[in-house]
């Protein structure tokens, strides 16, 4: 079986990725690395939704619920 990391588009937040702490980047690392290797690197899907910087860019939050 494999793990699913859900990124979810979060409206409350006005922030768009580009400005992300770097705390909350560490944060995800260490529950990537508590999961061990998911299909998508939390990480990894962070830097492609700054790329974007779009509409799927606008906000994000970890379904808790699959994790």
């Amino acid at each position: 079986m494999s793990t699913r990391i859900y990124i979810i588009l979060e409206e409350r937040i006005n922030t768009v990725v580009e400005s992300i702490d770097i705390s909350i980047i560490n944060k995800f690392k260490e529950i990537e690395e508590k999961l061990g290797r998911s299909e998508i690197s939390i990480v990894e899907a962070l830097k492609q939704m700054k790329e974007l910087k779009g509409e799927y860019a606008k906000k994000i939050k970890i379904d808790e619920q699959h994790i």
